[in-house]
């Protein structure tokens, strides 16, 4: 009768990484175990956010959850419908102060960087010791830069608009380019009414 629910963390702080809400940096593993609720092998195609974990334990468990708690339940007992978006948010990571926001479906990543003045290079007291970060600096200096790399070498853009089903490295953003116009207007229409919902928190201070 043991449930297990088995995740992993986001993976280094590299550019494109965990500390960005690029795909790299937001996709982990999810395994679960229910007794008499997930079949052997079973597998989903679900957007899950891990702020669903919670109240999926509690409900399978008969744990009353909070009006409080913004997750979704996704399997097993009171399933909700299963998410179109899921909302991601990136503040402070070291000594960077940013504030970047981000939306989610199953083929379009929508992001907003309200800090986009920063660049991605910029100054961090820990990443410049990583081996690869050293190894792109050289690369800048070069000008030997691939299309993959060139993204973290430029000033961020105020929006950002990928095609995961086609671009699922997150190269190409297409919110530059007028022939996705209709995707993007749609992307940001569902971006500005779920951080509505859910509090964007760009005036909150850490204290």
């Amino acid at each position: 009768n043991t449930v297990i629910f088995f995740f992993s963390e986001n993976g280094r702080g590299m550019p494109g990484g965990k500390r960005w809400l690029y795909d790299s940096g937001l996709r982990v593993p999810l395994i679960i175990k229910i007794p008499g609720v997930t079949p052997a092998g079973g597998v989903s195609d679900q957007m899950i956010s891990l702020i669903d974990l919670a109240p999926t334990l509690m409900i399978n468990l008969d744990i009353h959850t909070p009006e409080y708690m913004q997750g979704q339940v996704f399997i097993g007992k009171r399933q909700n419908e299963p998410r179109e978006y899921a909302f991601s948010a990136r503040d402070r990571i070291d000594n960077a102060e940013e504030k970047l926001r981000a939306i989610t479906s199953k083929q379009f990543k929508y992001i907003k960087n309200y800090t986009y003045e920063i660049p991605f290079e910029e100054e961090l007291e820990i990443l410049p010791q990583f081996p690869t970060v050293k190894v792109m600096s050289k690369i800048k200096v070069n000008k030997k830069v691939e299309s993959s790399t060139d993204k973290f070498l430029k000033k961020k853009a105020k929006e950002e608009l990928y095609d995961l089903k086609n671009d699922p490295y997150e190269i190409h953003n297409l919110a530059v380019r007028d022939y996705f116009e209709e995707d993007l207007n749609k992307m940001r229409k569902e971006f500005n009414k779920i951080e509505s919902s859910v509090g964007g928190f760009l005036n909150v201070t850490e204290s």
